[in-house]
């Protein structure tokens, strides 16, 4: 994986920030002793687009959810960080030989990205999604989205495995 793929950004110094910060995660986590406890947070949002997005910085907010200033938790700074274009980013940096688990918790912004992975294919290099539907975040509000999206994730890519949070909890309690 190359962190200069990580976007084509219409700002190269947003650009150049990501890759910059993408690049010292990444090579921090290459030096680490095997066994060691690979774990690296980089300061960056994903979308359907190249961008930026506000989001509180609180690490409170950023661990529960709620990030966005739009969210439920109105506390904290607002801090801009650059969104890079996921659908975009997998289809350069991945092929379809990598065995890809891609964890999806992005508080609404699954709607664009889901869609946008369906379209352009990217979703095929993807072989494990686990995410979480935020049915009151689809766009216009529109009524059964998640169960629209999942029925797109199943006819377009069979061979994806599916999990959804709280799907294993709900299945546990019954």
């Amino acid at each position: 994986m190359n962190s200069t793929t990580a976007c084509s950004c219409a700002s190269s110094r947003n650009c150049d920030t990501l890759a910059r910060v993408v690049g010292e995660r990444l090579q921090h986590l290459q030096s680490a002793p095997c066994g060691s406890r690979n774990l690296t947070a980089v300061a960056a949002a994903v979308g359907a687009d190249q961008g930026s997005l506000d989001m509180l910085d609180s690490d409170l907010a950023l661990l529960i959810g709620g990030g966005t200033p739009d969210g439920w938790m109105h506390t904290g700074t607002v801090r801009r960080v650059p969104m890079i274009d996921l659908p975009h980013w997998i289809d350069l940096s991945l092929t379809h030989a990598d065995f890809v688990v891609l964890k999806l918790d992005v508080e609404g912004a699954e709607f664009g990205i889901l869609d946008a992975m369906l379209r352009d294919g990217s979703i095929h290099k993807v072989d494990v999604l686990h995410w979480e539907c935020h049915q009151s975040r689809a766009p216009n509000k529109a009524p059964k989205a998640c169960i629209s999206l999942r029925q797109r994730l199943r006819a377009k890519a069979p061979r994806l495995r599916v999990t959804e949070e709280g799907q294993l909890l709900a299945a546990k309690q019954q």
